[in-house]
């Protein structure tokens, strides 16, 4: 799969000598730090995007029944219903539609939250509508949650608040809300809640 570039809007300078105020370390305004940020955070979910995508493609081509020989003690069905044999079944079933899930739609929200306490670099959770089907490492730099997860309600707070989840309090430093697409294997995606920072 391929993702959307995402090419960063440059100002055009209003007079000839503004060009050379980037090469004065100049601070950027408030819109262009917005820029920067939606650009930077927009690149990352795109590549994110991909990468869960991905990974759950391969993990469907995988084998698509898990095998009754792993069960101590199979049922014999000449006696009775094989109870186990179907739980795995119906297990494998869920497991392979959350995996299909996940190739259309990946994930719909991202949140950077900064933990109290923790004393380390905020951390980066993308959530997925459905069961993120033992796909919750498969991004290297951030963490796939399911939105039905405790730590899904950090993706209902806006940029700015303060959020308690299972004891841990953490404050909201970024927070993207999105409808992604793919279409030919190039990811895309309508926002609905635009990259913040707290005021």
């Amino acid at each position: 799969m391929q993702t959307r570039e995402v090419k960063p809007v440059v100002p055009i300078p209003a007079q000839q000598g503004a060009a050379d105020a980037s090469a004065k370390n100049v601070s950027p305004t408030g819109d262009e730090e917005l820029e920067r940020i939606s650009v930077e955070v927009g690149e990352q979910i795109f590549a994110a995007l991909r990468t869960v995508a991905q990974a759950a493609q391969t993990e469907l081509s995988r084998s698509d029944a898990i095998s009754t020989n792993t069960l101590v003690r199979p049922t014999n069905s000449m006696v009775g219903p094989a109870r186990p044999e179907g739980n795995l079944g119906a297990i494998s079933t869920a497991v392979r539609d959350d995996l299909r899930r996940l190739i259309r739609e990946p994930f719909v929200a991202r949140v950077e939250v900064d933990w109290e306490g923790s004393g380390k670099q905020a951390e980066t959770y993308y959530f997925s509508r459905p069961s993120v089907a033992g796909l919750g490492r498969a991004l290297t730099d951030a963490k796939l949650v399911t939105s039905r997860a405790d730590l899904g309600r950090l993706a209902e707070h806006e940029a700015g608040d303060t959020a308690v989840v299972k004891g841990r309090e953490g404050i909201i430093v970024k927070r993207s809300v999105f409808s992604p697409t793919s279409r030919d294997a190039v990811w895309d995606g309508r926002v609905a809640a635009r990259p913040r920072r707290p005021a």
